[in-house]
């Protein structure tokens, strides 16, 4: 999949500069204690989107707990032949990044995805066994996924990308794998799952 999205067109928000590069650029950046934080967006999407209100909130608590964070930006438009769930969530207007975060997590060192309405209360950064896995699963209280991924190449990640194509119906498809990675429902590829609980979802 890497010759896939390794051109797509993202963006890169860093200490207050924001540049147009290919993913693969930006996957090549320093990461010497530096965070990359994954986010999506749609073309629909207001240009302040994650500039104002609640979200620029939650995202001012990422970089208080991570104060050398980068915030890379795909757009969910471009990926949407990249499977059949990318696709037909993009047009029911679902959540198509829920099979994407794995598979472009997996090309970051020191990657992190968590959805944009969530605060970070505590200080994840030493709340997470962020240096202990090679990737992790964290669930927060009310809904969602913290998911994390040290190494780029990670050949775990894009499993879990593939993994959607193994159920028929989208709807069920994120609360599914999360059991097949889980090991609930004697899946091959498992990931350890941690209680962040200093992450709350609005």
């Amino acid at each position: 999949m890497w010759d896939k999205i390794k051109d797509y067109i993202v963006t890169v928000e860093e200490n207050d500069t924001v540049k147009k590069m290919t993913f693969e650029e930006a996957s090549n950046l320093d990461t010497n204690d530096i965070y990359n934080f994954l986010m999506f967006t749609f073309p629909e999407d207001p240009e302040d989107f994650f500039n104002t209100g609640f979200r620029k909130d939650c995202i001012d608590s990422w970089k208080a707990a991570f104060p050398k964070m980068r915030i890379i930006k795909v757009n969910v438009r471009d990926c949407i032949h990249l499977n059949k769930w990318v696709l037909e969530s993009y047009h029911a207007k679902s959540y198509p990044n829920d099979c994407l975060r794995p598979l472009f997590l997996g090309y970051l060192n020191n990657g992190i995805y968590c959805d944009a309405d969530v605060f970070l209360i505590k200080n994840a950064k030493k709340e997470l066994p962020l240096t202990s896995y090679d990737c992790f699963v964290g669930q927060y209280a009310c809904s969602g996924t913290f998911l994390f991924n040290r190494k780029k190449g990670n050949p775990e990640m894009e499993k879990w990308f593939h993994l959607y194509d193994k159920f028929e119906t989208f709807d069920r498809a994120f609360t599914d794998c999360m059991t097949y990675l889980d090991g609930r429902d004697k899946g091959e590829l498992k990931v350890p799952e941690f209680d962040t609980c200093g992450i709350v979802n609005h």
